[in-house]
């Protein structure tokens, strides 16, 4: 079961960005500029009553997970402006340059899909930003090896701020179901300012959150957790994930008019 929003994003595709990523010139925030690949995904986010998803702080969560996912999915050269200085001091594997580094550089290119995230355990105040992110997402054709579904795709994110000004926040997306003009993917600013990725922690599949589960029964109520020891979501025999056309971005990117 997909819900009424979903669905009704799911009417319009979505136009793949072409604008080239630049920041912001301010001598404060470093400015990465990378190749941007037309994107085969958008990812539509959500989060459990009482999370501000527009805020600054899940704007930070929503930042990390999808630039992260952009390189993974793309490769090293590919980025979110800000993103190499965000996770510079990191020894994750998300850090481009460290020999754990893994990126699929492209090579899953070619299925259409969107991401569905959503926030939960989240935390945050003027020098962090801390929330656990459960995602799963749905292709546009049927996988030509189709077999048991899981879902147990769920992570930890923190960011630390290194300065004392919280950033340059984007424009509010006031329309959930429709693509605004002006919104651009990747962004064309900065949106990390001078916040770092100091936390991306896989969550093992026996320690996933309750919140990850309940918000995954929603969508898949016949899933069950039938593993030993495991609380991820497994398909009944013969089950075929749905598939739909890709869903129109939300909240889109839609970057400050200074972003000095």
């Amino acid at each position: 079961m997909i819900t009424r929003r979903v669905m009704a994003a799911a009417v319009a595709l979505v136009c793949a960005a072409s604008t080239t990523a630049c920041g912001g010139d301010s001598p404060a925030v470093s400015v990465d500029i990378a190749t941007v690949l037309p994107f085969p995904y958008t990812t539509v986010w959500s989060a459990d009553p009482g999370i501000d998803l527009i805020g600054r702080g899940a704007e930070l969560i929503r930042v990390a997970e999808e630039s992260i996912e952009y390189t993974f999915a793309a490769g090293p050269e590919t980025t979110y402006p800000g993103y190499f200085d965000a996770v510079r001091d990191s020894n994750s594997w998300i850090t481009p340059g460290n020999p754990g580094f893994r990126t699929e550089g492209g090579t899953n290119y070619g299925r259409v899909h969107t991401w569905f995230r959503h926030v939960v355990d989240y935390s945050v105040n003027s020098n962090s930003v801390s929330a656990t992110v459960c995602s799963y997402r749905l292709f546009q054709k049927p996988s030509e090896r189709p077999g048991e579904a899981v879902l147990s795709d769920s992570v930890r994110i923190t960011l630390v701020n290194a300065a004392e000004l919280p950033g340059k926040p984007g424009i509010v997306d006031t329309d959930v179901d429709g693509h605004d003009p002006r919104a651009q993917r990747p962004p064309v600013w900065n949106v990390f300012g001078n916040w770092k990725i100091t936390e991306y922690t896989s969550i093992r599949s026996d320690a996933i959150p309750q919140q990850c589960i309940d918000w995954w029964k929603l969508e898949f109520p016949m899933f069950t957790t039938s593993f030993s020891g495991s609380r991820a979501l497994r398909s009944p025999p013969g089950y075929v994930m749905p598939t739909m056309p890709m869903a129109v971005q939300y909240p889109e990117w839609i970057g400050p008019t200074d972003v000095s």
